[in-house]
């Protein structure tokens, strides 16, 4: 046990992370939060965005007022070419 300015008592390995934790030193900051939460990824893996495919999903009301809209577009347009 260590004895810190405050009188507290506290293991030595708490009292490292506890320094680690306030220090000003980015590399003893990230150290730290590695400790308590895994380890940081060096490199972000991302998949260009041409490569994605988008899903719409629609609700059953929203399917329905959608066919609607379909529907009427054909009609019109069959219409038109009469």
């Amino acid at each position: 046990m260590v004895t810190t300015e405050n009188g507290e008592r506290m293991p030595p390995a708490e009292l490292i992370l506890r320094s680690w934790a306030k220090s000003k030193e980015p590399m003893l900051q990230k150290a730290f939060m590695e400790y308590g939460y895994g380890k940081v990824p060096d490199k972000l893996e991302a998949t260009p965005l041409e490569d994605r495919k988008v899903l719409i999903l629609h609700y059953g009301h929203e399917r329905v007022k959608r066919e609607r809209l379909l529907l009427d577009g054909r009609e019109s347009a069959s219409r038109a070419s009469r």
